[in-house]
């Protein structure tokens, strides 16, 4: 653990795995998630833990009675090596979170933010951080409050359904394609049922999900390893919610998982068997989740975003409710020298000046 008092505020950052075994951090962050979003929950930072190896750290500043949250995924860098050791970078655990301040519903001190980020300069270029890249939340709208220390990218909007609406309201808001889907479903015989966070279901979330991604030739397909589905426990329990679809031979046709914290929901992962694909289900299950989740007293269901190829993911998502918010990424360069080096020796230096890929030496990792 570091930690540095600074101009009145005092900055500190530890791993996850030193957080998972101190009782009054676990205990800290609990309540900080509770206030945040389930993105900050130390439970899902150990399943994100899982993905690509790389460790997770946690920081906190604190200036009198408010506070910066951060949570960061630290990778190396191939095998270049600095005078401290190797090169790392760093990027928001998936999939959003970003500087966070509380008391939640205020808006943070100029202040507080220029010494937190003064902290988080001083510690990165200490530590041989090159790059940062942020995913900061569309809800939270946390982007606005950064924009001096960061690059800022608007990359699409996002489509959340207000779970405060009666339940007619939200309905009112989807379009008249997903209601003819919904009930072109159900009259075929398809139910959607709330699952229990078990073995035999995981399994037909990971079948469904990989099937998915091997069809459409997605790199994501490595996105989520078998790693990660197996770390799908007890312990993250009480922040998943699973939703299958079965149809009328009660045959699973898709699933869906769902983060849940204390106000929002996001839909985070989705499977469903092609063979299936003409009886339309995942408007009744994206359907039924938003009753369930509701019922559970969540204020919000965000469905996300797509990418600027994924019209029909785009439509989907959009015929299920007029609530939308810009969402943005953040970057930032801690070490201009080694960032043009190692774009030069990845190869992607030309690249400069025309590409938005962040952090440009990484671009041609996967072809490798």
């Amino acid at each position: 653990m570091d930690t540095v008092e600074s101009c009145g505020g005092k900055f500190t950052i530890l791993s996850l795995d030193d957080a998972l075994t101190d009782e009054l951090t676990i205990r800290a962050w609990r309540e900080y998630a509770r206030y945040s979003d389930v993105y900050f929950d130390l439970n899902y930072l150990r399943l994100e833990a899982t993905r690509f190896g790389s460790s997770v750290y946690l920081s906190t500043f604190v200036l009198g009675n408010e506070l910066v949250l951060r949570t960061h995924l630290v990778r190396p860098i191939g095998s270049y090596a600095n005078a401290r050791g190797r090169y790392v970078d760093m990027i928001t655990p998936f999939e959003f979170g970003g500087p966070i301040s509380l008391p939640f519903g205020r808006p943070p001190s100029k202040k507080l933010i220029k010494l937190a980020q003064d902290a988080m300069d001083k510690y990165c270029t200490k530590q041989g951080v090159v790059s940062e890249f942020v995913r900061f939340h569309p809800l939270l709208q946390n982007s606005k409050h950064w924009a001096k220390y960061y690059q800022l990218r608007e990359v699409g909007d996002n489509y959340f359904i207000d779970l405060k609406l009666a339940s007619e309201e939200i309905i009112n808001q989807y379009s008249r394609s997903q209601l003819r889907n919904i009930r072109r479903a159900q009259l075929t015989g398809a139910h959607v049922q709330k699952i229990p966070l078990r073995r035999s279901n995981i399994d037909i979330l990971q079948r469904l999900y990989k099937e998915n991604q091997a069809r459409l030739n997605s790199a994501a397909e490595h996105f989520f390893v078998s790693e990660y589905f197996s770390a799908l426990d007890q312990s993250v329990e009480k922040i998943i919610s699973l939703y299958l679809c079965l149809n009328a031979l009660s045959k699973p046709v898709s699933v869906l998982m769902v983060l849940c914290g204390e106000r929002y929901s996001h839909s985070h992962l989705i499977g469903s068997d092609f063979k299936f694909r003409g009886e339309i289900p995942n408007s009744l299950l994206y359907h039924e989740a938003a009753m369930d989740l509701k019922g559970q007293g969540l204020r919000y269901f965000h469905l996300g975003g797509a990418g600027e190829k994924q019209h029909g993911v785009r439509a989907f998502k959009k015929g299920l409710s007029t609530g939308v918010q810009p969402y943005f990424v953040g970057t930032k360069i801690y070490d201009q020298k080694a960032y043009t080096q190692l774009c030069k020796d990845s190869g992607a230096s030309k690249l400069l000046e025309t590409s938005e890929f962040f952090p440009l030496y990484r671009l041609f990792e996967n072809s490798k």
